[in-house]
């Protein structure tokens, strides 16, 4: 197999972590090991912080962005950036987000007349609006990356609803089916021990969520579950990981409705293992996401034999079968909790449920990023 020269663009990196990060950084590494990565990314805003990987990472000029995690990529204004752009032949282009660093991996394919590839991660519109609440801006912003991503000679998505979402939105080929995956092995004993030990983790049922700690991942509406939940059943306790511009929010809304002693905010977990243990430790995730196509985190805890709960017709939902691999439930904190209370009362059957989900659900990302090595030699032949 030929090494390539691979450049990879994106929106957002570490040290800020969302899904979108964990998989380029994931197929970033894996690629890495045969092939030339530069990964293109904005600046950090922690001065502190270095980067540390197998690939190389190009940082760029940006500005943050106010009310948000987020940082705006400036590449026309760097001129750094352009400068070493210039020195790099690059084979192909993958862009991971449409927005200021996608539309400059795309000029740099086209300047190259090198195939552009493009990952679809995300549900624009309704990102979009939930910013802006402007049914007018959003589609204006959706169509503007549209424009972009139909400039692309492959787009690639995790699933069929995923697929039939970016159909509707305007893509004009039909993009082509790669799952996420997972880089997560089962936790040893030891480290399930610590874990408990460390986070002083009891002898009930427990349900973690892992992801931002933003409104747009429904947190409130879990929080709302809990507190049905815990109208039913103490024997339970709850664990947030991660973090997010919403957590003191979040945090007020919990002691205003005296659920600390089933809530905990664990924070960000960085080491893998420990995160491993974390699921392996809990009995059900929750990730009742209205905006994830499909959440890495599902994956990780089918890894560990740790199914989920979602709502019923969503993307997040969309590997699930009912019963079998995970659950699903309707958007209602009432009827989400008996789904929970109802799964707490029938552990056998949630025994096969676990087994099932890390039967259908688990996928490595070496099977993954050989389907992206396939898709990016295939191109080049033919470009």
């Amino acid at each position: 197999m030929k090494k390539l020269t691979i450049g990879i663009f994106i929106d957002v990196f570490y040290p800020m972590v969302d899904g979108v990060v964990k998989v380029t950084d994931y197929q970033a590494r894996l690629l890495s090991k045969h092939h030339q990565v530069y990964v293109f990314a904005p600046k950090a805003k922690e001065k502190n912080y270095q980067d540390d990987f197998p690939y190389e990472v190009m940082r760029v000029l940006n500005i943050h962005i106010p009310t948000t995690d987020y940082q705006l990529a400036l590449p026309q204004l760097d001129t750094t950036l352009n400068k070493k752009l210039k020195t790099i032949k690059f084979d192909i282009i993958h862009i991971q987000s449409p927005f200021s660093m996608g539309e400059l991996g795309i000029k740099v394919a086209k300047k190259q007349n090198i195939p552009v590839v493009a990952t679809l991660h995300s549900q624009y519109e309704k990102d979009f609006y939930e910013r802006t609440k402007s049914k007018t801006i959003t589609k204006v912003m959706l169509s503007d990356i549209m424009i972009r991503l139909n400039k692309c000679d492959v787009t690639m998505t995790m699933n069929e609803g995923s697929k039939a979402l970016f159909m509707r939105y305007g893509l004009k080929k039909e993009p082509r089916i790669v799952p996420n995956a997972t880089d997560m092995i089962f936790a040893s004993k030891e480290v399930v021990l610590k874990v408990k030990q460390d986070y002083e983790i009891q002898h009930v049922f427990n349900m973690m969520f892992v992801g931002r700690i933003d409104k747009i991942k429904n947190i409130d509406f879990m929080i709302d579950v809990i507190f049905q939940l815990k109208k039913r059943t103490k024997e339970f306790h709850m664990y947030f990981i991660g973090k997010g511009s919403h957590e003191e929010s979040f945090k007020s809304r919990v002691d205003e409705l005296q659920l600390n002693d089933v809530i905990t905010f664990i924070g960000p977990i960085y080491d893998r293992n420990i995160l491993a243990a974390f699921y392996q430790v809990s009995d059900l995730l929750m990730f009742p996401s209205t905006y994830d196509t499909n959440g890495l985190v599902q994956i990780e805890a089918a890894s560990q034999y740790t199914p989920g709960i979602f709502l019923k017709d969503t993307l997040a939902a969309s590997s699930i079968v009912d019963q079998h691999n995970g659950y699903l439930s309707e958007e209602n904190p009432v009827l989400f909790s008996r789904k929970i209370h109802d799964v707490i009362n029938h552990q056998e059957h949630h025994q096969e449920v676990s087994k099932k989900a890390h039967e259908t659900l688990y996928i490595t990302w070496e099977e993954v990023v050989l389907n992206i090595e396939k898709i990016y030699q295939t191109l080049i032949k033919e470009s």
